[in-house]
């Protein structure tokens, strides 16, 4: 298996997340193919940064940005046909794995309580802009994801209540909302 080159902001999330249970996948693809946003019937393929097998969901971190690529073809195209001036990052600028649309569609296929996009350093108003006209559901820092971290550890804990209680009872039990559950 090749090993991937983890960024700066991959470490300084897995720093946070690994004692929390993440794993921090290397060349991992998601179990699932997503929907190509320009060619019917195309799918493309992604990787996550992290994982937890109990609550079977993904993050990805980022640095602070997204861009504007609508497919992997586009993002190719765009990235090959420009060059590097000073202070321009190509692979953020142009590359598929930062594309806003890219982003979006795994988030819509897998849901927000599955996946979820942390932007590690914080965004601009121009970012936030951005992810809130393409859908993208994300969190402006690990310590803001701990609500979420919060929620799907009560989602985990209520199936397993419910896992429980349909084996022991044979019945599809479903806790009333506000019900306290065990931990």
């Amino acid at each position: 298996m090749l090993k991937k080159k983890f960024s700066a902001v991959e470490l300084k999330a897995a720093a946070y997340l690994e004692p929390l249970g993440w794993i921090h996948c290397n060349t991992q693809f998601f179990p699932i193919s997503f929907p190509h946003p320009t060619i019917h019937c195309a799918t493309f393929r992604a990787k996550p940064d992290f994982y937890h097998p109990v609550y079977d969901a993904y993050i990805e971190t980022k640095c602070s940005s997204l861009n504007t690529m609508r497919s992997p073809q586009d993002a190719e195209r765009r990235y090959n046909d420009s060059f590097a001036v000073a202070g321009m990052k190509k692979d953020l600028d142009f590359g598929w794995n930062h594309a806003a649309t890219k982003q979006s569609i795994v988030q819509q296929v897998l849901s927000p309580w599955k996946f979820t996009v942390v932007f590690v350093n914080g965004l601009d108003d121009k970012m936030k802009k951005r992810v809130i006209k393409y859908g993208v559901h994300c969190y402006t820092s690990l310590r803001h994801l701990e609500g979420w971290l919060h929620n799907l550890h009560l989602l985990s804990t209520q199936n397993a209540v419910r896992a429980a209680m349909t084996k022991a009872y044979n019945i599809n039990y479903v806790p009333k909302i506000g019900a306290p559950l065990a931990h």
